[in-house]
């Protein structure tokens, strides 16, 4: 990148990752508590909420995992 200086690249680059990433896991968890609210009923739905809790469960698991944990994140300046 031609007009930032190479010290402000780095910094850059982690609080982007790090806004994105909040912003993200907030709109995963909030879309997880919207389709509990329009997708299920107190008493019926029990698919539904097994299909929406596995797919809670999975992506939790995905993010965890020592493999995506250890990929490196290289800044592009």
């Amino acid at each position: 990148m031609h007009g930032i200086r190479q010290e402000a690249c780095p910094t850059m680059l982690y609080t982007g990752l790090l806004l994105f990433t909040f912003l993200h896991y907030t709109l995963a968890f909030t879309s997880v508590v919207l389709f509990y609210i329009y997708y299920t009923q107190p008493k019926d739905c029990t698919k539904h909420k097994v299909f929406i809790s596995l797919n809670l469960i999975f992506s939790v698991i995905i993010s965890i995992l020592p493999k995506v944990q250890t990929v490196s994140v290289t800044p592009a300046c």
